[in-house]
């Protein structure tokens, strides 16, 4: 081979750099040169399909929160508030991860209109206040009265018999389990689980507990771009601490001129491929 040839292969192979993405091309070689056209919309392609996969992972606890939320809502009727039975198996199934024995009580609330009184009986129930990002708001698993309020709400004057926990989120939900064997005095402890506006603490209603019955329904995250539509009503909703506002640019941010397609394949794969663990 003569030296003219040898050197174009050289110069060929020096411009190429294969990469679990493909191959990269570069103008010269690649610490001296710089990245084509091509190699560059594959880069921003991959970055893409990477902040999807941080912001999928990310907000997966809060996005969960808000399909079962909708799902209790809109698929079976509750209103804000309210304490829905999930008590058949048909019923289990449209949560994640339920088991098949055990009686659950969700209750979702939307804290905008004014805080939240739960009472929570002292015996027969075991569960807690969780906000919208699936976090145990502290000791609300003991049994008492709680007042709940959400950001930047001030606490009342009198609060003489509450336990006052501010909400870190808006959106908060109640999950208990019963405990006690004896339908008896299970029904008893049930009796004393109750949620109601702090408005009406003056007159308490009567606590209607809707029975799913045998309804279908899903409280299961949603996939493809339905997911990212579901962060989006998140973001706009709740407060975000500052740590994550970089995760909620990508999840916000308008993509690149003429790559809306592009952009929402990656992020549909992203979650694809988060869920499958890859």
């Amino acid at each position: 081979m003569n030296p003219t040839a040898k050197r174009l292969i050289v110069t060929e192979i020096s411009q190429r750099v294969e990469t679990r993405l493909g191959t990269l091309k570069f103008t010269h070689d690649f610490a001296n040169g710089y990245p084509t056209d091509a190699t560059v919309e594959k880069l921003y392609d991959e970055r893409d399909f990477q902040r999807a996969c941080q912001a999928y992972l990310w907000s997966l606890p809060a996005v969960a929160f808000t399909a079962w939320q909708r799902g209790t809502t809109k698929g079976l009727g509750a209103r804000n508030g309210q304490i829905v039975a999930i008590l058949s198996y048909e019923a289990r199934r449209g949560i994640l991860t339920a088991n098949a024995t055990t009686p659950y009580y969700l209750g979702f609330a939307d804290l905008s209109s004014g805080p939240l009184v739960l009472e929570m009986p002292a015996r027969g129930v075991q569960g807690a206040i969780n906000d919208s990002w699936q976090r145990a708001i502290p000791d609300t698993e003991k049994p008492g009265k709680y007042l709940v309020l959400a950001p930047g709400q001030k606490t009342p004057d009198n609060v003489t018999g509450y336990v006052v926990r501010q909400s870190p989120t808006v959106n908060v939900f109640l999950g208990v389990r019963l405990t006690d064997p004896d339908p008896r005095t299970a029904g008893e402890a049930l009796s004393h689980l109750k949620m109601y506006p702090y408005a009406q603490r003056d007159n308490p209603p009567n606590m209607e507990i809707l029975d799913a019955g045998t309804k279908a329904w899903s409280g299961l995250p949603p996939r493809g771009m339905e997911y990212w539509e579901r962060l989006n009503d998140v973001i706009q909703s709740e407060p975000i601490e500052s740590r994550y506002l970089l995760s909620c640019n990508v999840a916000t941010a308008r993509p690149r001129e003429g790559q809306a397609v592009q952009a929402g394949s990656a992020a549909d794969e992203g979650s694809h491929r988060c869920r499958v663990g890859r």
